[in-house]
């Protein structure tokens, strides 16, 4: 997995309680190694965790990112408080589940250490 875009736009950013002035959109890219019933059929669920910040936020916490499918079929995408960019915000990500809606199943991804990705936000 892999950052494939990252938009500051000037939408105000509100999840439960949790306000900013700016919305930064993260679409994160995924490896399609092939199933039988095609990308379409897979749902791809990252675990997006956050690091630190150089500058903290001690006056809310930051909500945790939820995740829909991006403007490719092999990405995913979710939304954060524009304010991590000034505050030099760093997460790890990886796949964490992938659910094949043909089967009704999923599975849970066991991320090893090399698995994860990090980026810093500034």
């Amino acid at each position: 997995m892999e950052l494939f875009a990252a938009t500051y736009n000037d939408t105000p950013f509100i999840s439960d309680g949790f306000q900013i002035n700016g919305t930064l959109d993260v679409e994160l890219l995924f490896k399609f190694n092939g199933w039988p019933f095609g990308i379409e059929d897979l749902e791809v669920i990252p675990i997006f965790h956050l690091l630190s910040c150089a500058e903290p936020d001690l006056n809310q916490a930051m909500p945790v990112p939820e995740f829909s499918p991006g403007s490719r079929p092999d990405t995913v995408t979710t939304h954060l408080g524009a304010d991590i960019l000034t505050r030099r915000c760093r997460f790890v990500y990886a796949v964490e589940e992938i659910h094949f809606s043909r089967c009704s199943s999923q599975f849970t991804v066991s991320a090893e250490q090399k698995d994860y990705e990090s980026i810093v936000f500034s």
